[in-house]
């Protein structure tokens, strides 16, 4: 007993000596406690302060508490011991207050405010101490801003000029602007921009200058736009050539053809190189061009003969790289020799480099399951060919298998064949449709058929599938078509008990254990404010789908007089859904400071089964919980509503619905090395819009929904390797819709083996 006294005594002692935040804080110095940034709300950029103070305080975990600093602090003064050593690069230094540092900031503050157009603001430091702990505050003031008054261009006889003007009609800059130097440096970039579109393949943002006078009065300021004294010529594109796994470094100027204007000047390096000419297209290559020339031109919008246009370049090398054969592209452009370099209009030869992929690769995937205790193992084969009929085209072949104990015993058990054949061209297919409005659609066109086995001990499920899509987008906005997909469910075996207890004529199972079609057609989107990739702090997603499904089936049928067959259209003898979806998704994530930021998500999904259904068929239909929903509950286990579910085995017949609300907040926070930590809440549950037998206490409630919200809180640790981001949560019921009266709020008595969900997943929930 006295010893186990000496042990917690020593522990603690460990503990009080690593709180001391001052412990390796040698005097005079004093510990940088904190740092404020205080700005009125209408200073521009003022969430973006902070980044101009070149010192900032010791992170806190979770904005509250200095854990970095606590484990540098628990170590000790011998580096040369391992644990020292390890307490040490884990936690984080104190930071000490740093005088020349403090005013360093202050003048960036300054700099900043004075570029926005704030030229009298003025930056205070305050400093207050408190046991050699500092609290500094910069103390912003305004004043009054400079404003342009008016903004001209003083145009001349050069043919630049011209273009000049007609670019100034778009301009960005207005009377009454504050005179910013970001307004003025996008103003410049804009006619950079609007030239380069224009034949002016040498602009660039230095040939503009602004010269301001602020010697006005009543802080006004004229602004005049200045451009560099130079001889400016347009370029017209004469050659595109398509160099073919053929390094830059092969080619060389030939100066034996320099004085022949119709020479490119260009010679080869390497003898056994080929050159096989389309028009004004060349396509330079080695035994056999890994491509068709046909599918170059196609995803090519550097026209030959027409004027350099920086857009059709960037859209060029976008659509090459979205060709899965391209492993690197690289476009590049040379004037040919002899040009006459006073000539208004100048020729421009266009390189693209383009080095391929390897062309075929397989892959062999094997996971472990875990449903809800029944364990199981799966694995996918798969086998790609990216270039199959020599354009681009990508063949996918997938097979699946699965395995799934559902008993201790192994009698029953879950079983998955499938296997899917995708094609993907790298074109706009479409018919009926003029080529030249094919090119400029950057859209790929993705043709898929799969099949998939599904056997239980109730029943037997196989699902035949076909579509066609159409996929394009920007750096920020990716959008989905899906022109037709149709799906085919036929059910050859239902187990009889199972069919008499749950699939009676008034159950709405039984529609769910039918044989179906769907024939379907949908758009979808997603969009992020920055572009996929950037470094941007705070940014926020939309995402968004609609789909229907049966009314041109409908439609054909009540046109063409064809009787229903007890009330519903059918195919031979078999029902087709009929069905309208929507889903739309906002996800935002804030930086709060280098260590911390705050992500939230709202998301809405609904469903309507209507005309030849009176139910959505299952595949359409919705879930809540698991690991991106509401974490206190395992994948499929809440709702509908304040259904119950009569077991402890997963329902997820009966727990899926027509409405779907998913509400959700997190505070993320690094720790050290590639781990995070996370706190996070959640809110949302499940709906059906018709009161199903089987599903009581499912349906939506208009004036009483809220009560059916589920709620949960939890913790989270994840490890960020930046390309992916492996995600451990576990979450705590708080309010549980499914009980009645005070056992609803779970936190009053949580049951361990009820009221908790762990969650391995890969990436961010929103």
């Amino acid at each position: 007993m006295m010893r186990r006294s000496v042990v917690w005594m020593a522990f603690w002692m460990l503990i009080l000596c690593a709180c001391n935040t001052l412990k390796y804080v040698p005097e005079p110095s004093m510990l940088l406690k904190e740092v404020h940034v205080d700005a009125p709300k209408y200073v521009p950029g003022r969430e973006e302060l902070k980044n101009y103070v070149l010192q900032e305080p010791n992170e806190r975990f979770l904005g509250l508490i200095n854990l970095n600093l606590f484990w540098y602090n628990l170590s000790g003064p011998d580096t040369t011991r391992w644990v020292n050593r390890t307490l040490r690069n884990i936690g984080e230094a104190p930071v000490l207050f740093d005088p020349i540092l403090a005013e360093r900031s202050r003048q960036s503050l300054t700099r900043y405010m004075r570029n926005e157009g704030y030229h009298n603001a003025q930056v205070d430091t305050t400093l207050r101490v408190d046991k050699r702990r500092v609290e500094l505050s910069y103390n912003i003031t305004p004043n009054e801003p400079y404003r342009i008054r008016q903004y001209t261009y003083l145009a001349n006889t050069d043919s630049i000029s011209r273009w000049i003007v007609d670019g100034l009609n778009q301009t960005l800059i207005r009377p009454e602007m504050r005179l910013s130097s970001p307004d003025l440096n996008s103003e410049r970039a804009r006619l950079t921009r609007y030239l380069q579109r224009n034949g002016y393949f040498v602009a660039n943002n230095n040939m503009f200058a602004f010269e301001v006078d602020s010697t006005l009065g009543n802080h006004r300021a004229d602004v005049e736009l200045l451009v560099q004294p130079k001889h400016y010529a347009r370029h017209r594109i004469r050659n595109v050539i398509f160099m073919l796994d053929v390094p830059m470094s092969s080619f060389v100027r030939n100066p034996n053809n320099a004085s022949d204007t119709q020479d490119r000047g260009m010679a080869f390096a390497l003898a056994d190189y080929d050159t096989l000419r389309i028009g004004s297209y060349e396509v330079i290559y080695r035994g056999k061009p890994f491509v068709s020339p046909d599918a170059l031109m196609h995803n090519c919008l550097i026209e030959p003969g027409s004027f350099y246009d920086v857009q059709d370049v960037e859209r060029t090398s976008s659509r090459m790289n979205q060709l899965e054969l391209m492993k690197y592209v690289n476009i590049r452009f040379l004037e040919p020799y002899a040009e006459d370099t006073t000539a208004l209009v100048r020729a421009l030869d266009c390189y693209v480099v383009l080095t391929p992929n390897l062309k075929q690769n397989f892959s062999v995937e094997v996971e472990g399951t875990n449903t809800a205790g029944d364990l199981g193992v799966a694995g996918n084969v798969g086998y790609t060919h990216l270039n199959v009929f020599r354009g681009a085209e990508v063949l996918q072949l997938k097979f699946r298998g699965a395995y799934e104990a559902l008993s201790t015993n192994f009698m029953s058990d879950y079983t998955e064949l499938g296997g899917e054949l995708a094609l993907t061209f790298p074109d706009f297919k479409m018919p009926f449709l003029k080529e030249t409005f094919k090119r400029k659609v950057d859209a790929r066109t993705e043709v898929a058929l799969s099949f998939q086995d599904m056997s239980r001990p109730e029943f037997n499920r196989k699902v035949a599938s076909s579509s066609v899509r159409y996929n394009w987008g920007s750096p920020t906005l990716r959008q989905t078509i899906d022109l037709v997909d149709l799906s085919y469910i036929y059910m050859p075996w239902v187990d009889s008990t199972f069919q008499a207890n749950y699939l009676t004529n008034n159950s709405y199972l039984k529609y769910a254990y039918e044989d179906h079609f769907i024939l379907r057609a949908g758009y979808s989107f997603s969009y992020s404010s920055t572009p996929l990739g950037s470094n941007k702090r705070s940014y926020y997603t939309l995402r968004g789908s609609f789909e229907s499904a049966g009314n041109l089936l409908n439609a054909l049928y009540a046109v063409g007089g064809i009787d229903k067959i007890d009330g519903f259209y059918k195919i031979g003898k078999i029902n087709f859904a009929q069905y309208l979806k929507g889903e739309f998704e906002y996800a935002s994530s804030r930086v709060l400071d280098s260590r911390n930021r705050i992500a939230y998500r709202a998301g809405l999904g609904i469903a309507y089964p209507y005309g030849n259904s009176r139910i959505l068929p299952f595949e359409k239909r919705f879930f809540s919980g698991g690991a991106n929903s509401v974490r206190g509950w395992s994948v499929r286990t809440l709702g509908p509503g304040s259904y119950k579910r009569q077991s402890q085995r997963i329902d997820f017949m009966n727990q899926s619905g027509d409405i779907k609300l998913d509400l959700g907040v997190e505070y993320r926070s690094v720790l050290f090395w590639k781990l995070e930590s996370a706190l996070f809440a959640d809110m949302g549950n499940i709906w059906t819009i018709r009161n199903y037998v089987g599903q009581e206490g499912g349906q939506f409630q208009p004036l009483s929904f809220y009560e059916d919200l589920a709620a949960s809180v939890g913790l989270g640790l994840r490890a960020n390797f930046d390309f992916f981001l492996l995600r451990l949560d576990m979450g705590m019921k708080m309010h549980d819709p499914s009980k009645i009266g005070l056992e609803r709020w779970r936190f009053r008595n949580p049951k361990r083996s009820e009221d908790f969900a762990v969650h391995f997943a890969i990436g961010y929930p929103f």
